[in-house]
């Protein structure tokens, strides 16, 4: 990455058309994580977007009291023995905050991805209403950016846009315009980020300041499910109590969002009202256990040879 790049919204660049500077802003997306090409996949269907469908999935709501509803749903990944997930029931209601704990290679990650509808597996999975299998992908993508807000460990912003644009990015993915630019400020503001420094590219920032601007990125759509995955992993113990601080702060105004907080971390459980294990939600547990056992000890021994 390199730095002192200036932040430049659409307005400044009168000698880029719109189509280029999306056409950079997907090439440059793809070349991060599985979660950043996904970006970059809602990018290109954000054009195709039809705003009826996005009206229609925005009025969704949870069945009852259920935020997330899993039904004999098991995923694994190509050519692979064996099933990743194996979840013969587990709902999770509106407004429950849940950490969710779990050792290395044990499927935690694999498990928000599905739940955002990065993956898709065989069975049943609602989210707020809506079967995710019986939505296309570009549906899927408009879908998450309308009603789920994540934070992955890498935090995952694009470099070259600033803090403010960044989290307006998420904003219009979703359609969101409306008031967009003085929630992504209240926000930048509500995590401890100056005014002075909103015009800073996200290559300049600490990794205290990117987090800060995934978790505002995260929350500017105003999701009706949230997950994080291992958000605090890479900080400090004062940026994280920033982190938590922010986090808890949105919930405590918006009691109705539901989080999955994803950690190996067990000190962090006590900001949550739930603690479970993923072998809880598992099918077979002491089986899932025996293969991620085996799996850290083949890891074991290759570092030791």
């Amino acid at each position: 990455m390199t730095s002192g790049i200036p932040s430049e919204g659409p307005s400044d660049r009168p000698n880029k058309s719109p189509n280029r500077e999306q056409n950079r802003l997907a090439s440059d997306t793809t070349n991060y994580a599985n979660e950043d090409a996904m970006m970059a996949a809602m990018i290109d269907s954000q054009s195709k977007a039809d705003t009826s469908d996005l009206a229609r999935s925005k009025q969704n709501k949870p069945i009852g009291d259920v935020a997330i509803d899993v039904n004999a749903f098991s995923y694994r990944y190509p050519k692979a023995g064996v099933d990743v997930l194996n979840i013969p029931r587990w709902k999770v209601a509106v407004g429950e905050r849940i950490f969710l704990q779990g050792a290395s290679g044990s499927g935690k990650s694999t498990l928000l991805q599905v739940l955002c509808g990065l993956k898709v597996g065989r069975g049943s999975l609602s989210i707020t209403g809506t079967e995710m299998a019986g939505l296309s992908q570009g549906k899927r993508d408009r879908f998450r950016a309308r009603h789920i807000g994540m934070v992955f460990q890498q935090f995952n912003l694009i470099p070259y846009l600033s803090m403010r644009d960044n989290v307006l990015l998420a904003a219009n993915l979703a359609g969101n315009h409306s008031g967009s630019k003085e929630r992504a400020e209240f926000l930048l503001d509500k995590v401890g980020l100056s005014q002075t420094e909103w015009h800073r590219t996200a290559e300049t920032l600490s990794i205290g300041q990117q987090q800060r601007v995934a978790i505002a990125r995260s929350l500017i759509n105003s999701p009706e499910i949230l997950l994080l995955d291992a958000p605090t992993s890479a900080l400090d113990d004062t940026n994280q109590e920033l982190f938590m601080s922010a986090l808890l702060g949105h919930l405590d105004v918006n009691p109705t969002t539901t989080v999955i907080f994803v950690s190996h971390d067990i000190r962090l459980a006590s900001y949550f009202e739930k603690t479970l294990s993923l072998y809880d939600i598992f099918s077979n547990a002491s089986l899932k256990k025996k293969q991620i056992q085996e799996s850290t000890e083949k890891k074991g021994d290759a570092n030791d040879r």
